[in-house]
């Protein structure tokens, strides 16, 4: 077909028939009427699953997840959406090719066009003189994900919707668009009304078609002329006054505006019409921990988005107004990202090679600075490690440490004794130096691996004898040595049997206790792969129990098997790149608890950059480092910690009310475990830095050192799992939450009886449910008299509903 005929230049189809719409993809497609269009975009779901998509591009855009998650997440929370069908009605409401009933409408899809506005003006307006109306479009809006615009038009004489697309795309000038738009069922995504560029009103109304379609009694939908687009409108006539005098504020050295961008970017990006009284008042409330509470500077350095003085006023004067509290937790990422991004535009203006690799440790580096000196044997051994590594290196060897204090017992605050026991997961790049965990392994754990190698020994001898007398009728009996070092890879009947073997008598005589396994292993893909064995070798749960030494067992009827109970106790150190964590931590496994209990590293990329050349560790500091180890192998004993735990307490307490004040439900998830991590980490500083006294007297003494490292490590710890788990833990939630409710619909059929009035019959059920036979429909109310929905009233046939 010739797209150049005159004929062509403006759509002169039939007036458009009515179009399908559901509450769901794999919903039930009904008309699409005005009412039900508005309800749709006005909807808070709807406002709420979109900016969760916003959100969700942030995180990518900042590196937070990798593009492939980013997909699997962006379609995930797009399914949540309403659809409509603007190319066919579906009168079986059945969204199927085969019952279409074309509705005379096409969609074109422009995907990934940079920012959808410039489209909309440089393309779409440019196209038609400003006047949409002339290209037959009748809605346009920014698509779902923010990356892509999408224009419903009507279709010219004689065209299919593939054609039309074609004609569409020669007007605009474009060669980009999605092709495989075209598909009678394809459906589109509903999008909150700020994201509209043009939208249909009241006032003309589209009717039936030349064949004598009726779209029913229903109203049909109808088109106005096309709003304003949604850019934000220019500052007003002070504005370039408040933008120069905005530039030159700065908190901390780093411009507000800098900050205010970041802010934008973890937070939908800049609002559009609709929503922008909201995000405001929401980014003053943020702003005034940085602005000392003034509202005169606050109002300096807030953008206008088009407001005026005496609204923003308002704005800035609620925020300030509002209880005071501690600096969220978000805020302190916007401003430490916003540092690192200023850092690298100052060096970069500064033509200095080294720095950007500099400025993008910085974060570490303030982490490392936050850390008290630390205590004999520890700050040797860390001075090993890379600067932009020792925040995990002080991580990695916390475990090993912990391994060695396996006798060492306390009291937590909530009045539970407990061990030190940790996971820790330094997670970077590939060939980026994670390995170094393996050199302080081999002298922080040379006291255990020492007592290991007598056990080996013991059972390599006892294979030898078995094998020498397996023809004899009386066997040897196994031995029981204990071995604390396992492999990553180890199935769990050798697990129990290790947990089992590794006790040791205590002065009483009367009991004994269990001691520490350790793992460490470099490469995280080895401990995916022992996760995936089925039950014989899965150890999510075991991981989770290990962290709290809490039971576990099997009792299985086989000889073959290793009955019994044991207490979990097992230290875990490992590292690896972030693909293989995502598979160890996947998205469905989130909300299982192990990402609350463990200790998350995350390396700095740093691209083409050489590795340092380290210089060797002298005999003496390794000395040092062997030394305290085999000291700390000997201590044991329950330590009154309750100076140590009361401070963590009040830390923990801190970070609920900081959850509260923000509405932050997995910030209050995750701080709970943290405390716990702090507080062991407080122990086993307090117990090195005092290790000649404690090893004389067993007294633990927490100094102001003690106390501060341990919030230090408990910060550290929850800033890094709010960072990696927060977003996941929140989609997953939603998405439990979202099933919940299906399920819930499928059920008790909630559509249907909310629809009823308050005292019904049968027929009146058949009415709302025509496809459903009238057994099926007598069922259903059986169903709900069964479960004390309804009850019969008191006249034959009458129901009365009881909710």
């Amino acid at each position: 077909m010739n797209t150049s005929n005159e004929n062509l230049n403006t759509p002169q189809g039939a007036r458009p028939l009515g179009f399908g719409y559901a509450d769901s993809v794999s919903g039930r497609v009904e008309m699409c009427t005005w009412d039900r269009l508005n309800s749709a975009v006005d909807s808070p779901r709807v406002a709420a699953v979109c900016a969760d998509l916003r959100q969700l591009k942030a995180t990518r855009d900042s590196g937070g997840m990798t593009h492939a998650d980013y997909e699997v997440r962006k379609s995930r929370l797009k399914k949540q959406l309403p659809v409509i069908m603007p190319h066919a009605a579906f009168p079986s409401g059945h969204r199927k090719n085969s019952e279409a009933v074309p509705s005379g409408l096409a969609m074109y899809d422009a995907d990934h066009i940079g920012s959808p506005h410039d489209y909309w003006q440089h393309k779409v307006l440019a196209a038609c003189d400003g006047q949409p109306a002339r290209l037959g479009i009748v809605l346009a809006h920014i698509t779902p994900s923010y990356e892509g615009l999408r224009l419903i038009f009507r279709i010219p004489h004689g065209m299919t919707p593939a054609a039309a697309q074609q004609w569409m795309a020669t007007r605009l000038g474009d060669d980009t668009y999605d092709a495989s738009v075209k598909d009678y069922a394809r459906c589109s995504f509903v999008v909150p009304r700020g994201y509209f560029f043009f939208f249909p009103g009241e006032e003309t109304v589209w009717g039936p078609d030349a064949a004598g379609h009726d779209a029913g009694a229903e109203d049909a939908l109808k088109v106005n002329e096309p709003l304003p687009p949604v850019e934000p409108p220019p500052l007003p006539a002070a504005g370039a006054e408040w933008a120069a005098e905005a530039a030159a504020l700065s908190f901390s050295g780093i411009p507000y505006s800098q900050i205010i961008d970041v802010w934008w970017k973890y937070n939908g990006g800049v609002p559009i019409e609709g929503e922008r009284n909201t995000k405001l008042y929401q980014l003053a409330m943020h702003l005034r921990h940085i602005c000392d509470n003034r509202e005169q500077l606050l109002l300096s350095v807030l953008p206008r988005l088009g407001l005026s003085e005496s609204e923003l006023k308002a704005v800035v004067r609620s925020a300030c107004s509002a209880p005071p509290c501690s600096m969220p937790r978000r805020l302190k990422r916007v401003v430490a990202e916003a540092k690192r991004e200023y850092a690298a535009t100052t060096c970069a203006a500064a033509d200095d090679q080294r720095a950007p690799a500099a400025c993008s440790r910085r974060s570490w580096a303030r982490w490392w600075r936050r850390l008290p000196t630390l205590p004999p044997g520890l700050k040797e051994a860390t001075e090993t490690v890379e600067p932009r590594l020792r925040m995990g290196a002080v991580l990695a060897q916390l475990v090993m440490i912990y391994t060695l204090l396996t006798r060492i017992r306390f009291d937590h605050f909530d009045g539970s004794e407990t061990r030190l026991s940790g996971l820790v997961f330094i997670i970077g790049p590939a060939a980026s130096g994670k390995a170094f965990i393996r050199e302080l392994d081999a002298m922080w754990m040379e006291p255990v691996r020492a007592a290991d190698a007598k056990g080996r020994h013991m059972e390599a001898e006892y294979r030898r004898e078995k094998e020498l007398r397996k023809n004899e009728r009386k066997q040897m009996e196994r031995p029981h040595p204990v071995i604390r070092v396992v492999p990553i890879q180890i199935s769990n009947a050798m697990l129990i049997t290790r947990l089992m073997d590794a006790v040791e008598e205590n002065a009483d005589g009367m009991s004994r206790t269990g001691l520490h396994l350790y793992s460490c292993e470099t490469e995280l893909a080895t401990a995916i792969r022992s996760q995936r064995g089925g039950t014989w070798i899965e150890k999510n749960d075991i991981y989770c129990k290990a962290f709290h030494n809490e039971p576990w067992g099997v009792d299985y009827a086989s000889d073959q098997v290793i009955n019994g109970e044991v207490e979990v106790n097992y230290n875990l150190v490992i590292s690896g790149t972030e693909d293989a964590f995502n598979t160890f931590v996947p998205q469905g496994t989130v909300l299982s608890g192990l990402p609350t209990r463990l200790m998350y590293f995350p390396m700095v990329a740093e691209p083409f950059r050489m590795m340092e050349c380290r210089k060797e560790m002298n005999e003496e500091k390794r000395g040092l480092v062997r030394s305290v180890a085999w000291r700390l192998d000997r201590l044991g004993g329950h330590v009154d910690a309750t100076t140590l735990t009361k401070s963590m307490y009040k830390w923990c307490e801190a970070q609920a009310d900081r959850a509260k004040n923000e509405l932050d439900y997995e910030l209050d998830d995750l701080r709970k475990r943290t405390a716990l991590i702090g507080t062991r980490a407080g122990v086993a500083y307090a117990i090195m830095e005092h290790l000649d006294d404690f090893e004389r007297t067993g007294v633990l003494t927490v100094s102001s050192s003690a106390i501060k490292f341990a919030r230090v490590v408990a910060d550290f710890c929850l800033d890094m799992q709010y960072m990696k788990f927060s977003v996941m833990m929140r989609e997953r939630k939603e998405a439990v939450g979202e099933k919940w409710r299906t399920a819930e619909r499928k059920v008790y059929t909630a559509d249907v009886y909310d629809k009823l009035p308050e005292s019904f019959t049968r027929d009146d059920v058949q009415r709302l449910r025509p496809d459903k036979t009238v057994d099926a429909n007598r069922k259903l109310v059986a169903y709900w008299m069964e479960w004390g929905y309804v009850k019969k009233g008191r006249k034959k046939g009458v129901y009365v509903k009881m909710m």
